[in-house]
């Protein structure tokens, strides 16, 4: 078995049909699609049922909600082929070739993962600065590529293909019970890989903020999980490296997670503490980190109207000035 294309399912009757459609229109042959209703109370298990009637390597999974890391988790563990491939089922594959040259890559290459790109609603690229296509590069290199030129890696996992002995024998797994956790999965997994490639490819037609997207939703309860992922790349790359990137990938965790503060409203200090703002000033690697890191201690409002150039034309000279 050469892909496994793993889709977790959760109350997503109105999507999982056009999801199914595109996979199994994709030009690919010795392929698996195993999807893992995870809990769903709709009608979206007949609709697989359905699916599964006319498609013999079409596999289903029920089992309670554990939440989308459980239900990839779930997917992994009962996957055949030699890679894998997460889709999420409110999505669609780009194309029906969408999949086929990525894993031919993967095979000549022996790949431990490759990295593509998406487009969004149909329309534009999910990553619009894409770097200059290589040749088989370490990981760790690739964050830097990538962080060269967007201040920030690919985080969903439906722009990767992955080796499934890689995420075998680096035990990489999904943590259960958090939100947004593509934010602490791909740099563990990206900076762990020794031959990965990348091709400006669109793999995924992204749904950008359905109604009722779970990732559309700025929670405490989300918020909270993105700064305690900070807290968690923070202290694991600390024992692995002091590279710039991995430093700069967190640092740039933390402004967004400021921004996301502030423009709904929460106080800063509910969410935020002494800890956090140290780890910013351990993570600074240039002087805009520096300016940003120092108008978010004088107050994280501060520094959001900076990057947001809704400051007074007089205040900002002044930061840039003194700051």
């Amino acid at each position: 078995m050469k892909l496994s294309i793993i889709i977790p399912v959760y109350n997503i009757e109105a999507y999982i049909g056009q999801c199914l459609e595109s996979v199994f229109a994709q030009e690919l042959s010795n392929y698996e699609v195993i999807c893992v209703n995870d809990g769903s109370t709709d009608k979206s298990q007949s609709i697989i049922e359905s699916y599964a009637s006319k498609h013999s390597n079409l596999h289903y999974i029920i089992q309670p909600n554990g939440g989308l890391s459980d239900a990839r988790n779930t997917g992994i563990a009962n996957a055949h082929g030699d890679y894998i491939f997460f889709l999420d089922g409110d999505d669609a594959l780009a194309t029906t070739n969408a999949l086929q040259y990525p894993l031919n890559v993967c095979i000549q290459n022996n790949l431990d993962l490759f990295v593509g790109n998406a487009i969004v609603n149909g329309s534009y690229p999910y990553l619009s600065s894409y770097p200059t296509e290589n040749n088989v590069i370490s990981g760790e290199n690739m964050m830097g590529l990538f962080f060269e030129h967007n201040h920030t890696i690919i985080e969903p996992v439906w722009c990767y293909l992955y080796k499934k002995e890689f995420l075998d024998n680096y035990q990489l797994r999904f943590k259960k019970g958090i939100l947004h956790e593509d934010i602490l999965f791909s740099p563990k997994t990206l900076f762990q890989a020794q031959r990965s490639m990348c091709k400006d490819i669109a793999m995924v037609n992204y749904r950008w903020q359905r109604p009722g997207a779970i990732t559309s939703k700025k929670t405490i309860k989300a918020l909270s999980d993105r700064r305690d992922t900070g807290r968690e790349l923070y202290t694991w790359f600390s024992t692995k490296t002091r590279t710039d990137t991995p430093y700069q990938i967190i640092f740039s965790i933390y402004t967004e997670l400021i921004q996301s503060v502030v423009n709904t409203r929460i106080k800063p200090s509910v969410l935020l503490e002494h800890t956090d703002y140290d780890i910013m000033r351990q993570c600074i690697r240039t002087s805009r980190d520096r300016k940003y890191y120092r108008l978010a201690r004088v107050n994280p409002k501060l520094m959001v109207r900076y990057i947001e150039n809704t400051l007074p034309p007089i205040i900002r000279k002044a930061i840039n000035r003194f700051l």
